[in-house]
């Protein structure tokens, strides 16, 4: 997928990894297949900071993946209107975001995706922003899906980037439980730049989802704007979830849900 432009309320683009890359906004033309290079982030972007939420549970470096249940149902992902607060500003269903290598290692065979911009404050230039990609099909393994991400983007992270604009993963990817969060696994970590410029964020935070049929990456990129609560690694887990619990569309038993004749 060529790089698509930063729209009016992005800033320069720093760093750059598998699977997708930044969804454009709302001014920039959507771009259509993969080329298997995760979403970079985007400095400068909106959005009003939300409140933290309550019922989060964190478990640093865990060995144990969590207990997942296939039930049979299955999924698409759509692009929802409103999550905790953000404002969709851009989304577009595209062709695929993985490609053939990407999908082996990670156990998913795609069959669609999509991806979307949101903001708490449109009228703010300076404020928190979500980036979000998914991707929906049949997950192998989801418990174990969003660790040979991380290691995938630990790989690849720089692998285009200036050196103004590498950026670096901080620490190990946590596994993360938000109220809210069904039958699926989830783990975030946090990004940084190297070399920091002036109107970039010092940290933002990555989140990636897989169950048995979806995987969504969302970024949290902090904001600076007067009145900004810090979005920090727990609140973007828990947007993470919501935005997962929004976005599903269960297939109808019939369409392609196993199990039926």
């Amino acid at each position: 997928m060529p790089q698509p432009p930063a729209g009016p309320y992005g800033g320069p683009q720093y760093g750059g990894a598998p699977y997708g890359q930044v969804p454009p906004q709302p001014a920039g033309p959507a771009s259509g297949g993969g080329n298997g290079k995760l979403i970079g982030i985007t400095a400068g972007v909106l959005t009003l900071a939300a409140a933290l939420g309550v019922g989060l549970v964190l478990v640093l470096n865990g060995d144990d993946g969590p207990s997942l249940k296939d039930d049979g149902t299955r999924y698409t992902l759509a692009t929802p209107e409103e999550v905790g607060g953000y404002t969709l500003t851009y989304g577009n269903e595209t062709e695929d975001f993985f490609t053939s290598e990407e999908a082996r290692r990670v156990g998913f065979t795609e069959e669609g995706a999509a991806m979307a911009t949101y903001a708490q404050d449109e009228s703010s230039e300076d404020s928190n922003v979500l980036f979000f990609q998914g991707s929906w099909g049949t997950v192998t393994d989801p418990a174990n899906a969003p660790g040979e991400m991380f290691a995938m983007i630990a790989e690849d992270l720089n692998e285009d980037a200036d050196e103004d604009d590498r950026v670096e993963l901080v620490g190990s990817p946590s596994s993360m439980s938000p109220g809210g969060l069904h039958n699926a696994a989830l783990s975030c970590q946090e990004m940084r730049p190297v070399q920091p410029q002036s109107g970039e964020p010092e940290v933002s935070f990555v989140c990636i989802w897989s169950d048995y049929s979806t995987i969504g990456v969302v970024y949290g990129i902090p904001g600076s704007a007067e009145g900004t609560v810090p979005l920090n690694l727990e609140r973007t887990a828990e947007l993470a979830s919501e935005l997962r619990a929004f976005a599903q569309v269960e297939v109808p038993a019939g369409d392609g849900a196993p199990g039926e004749d």
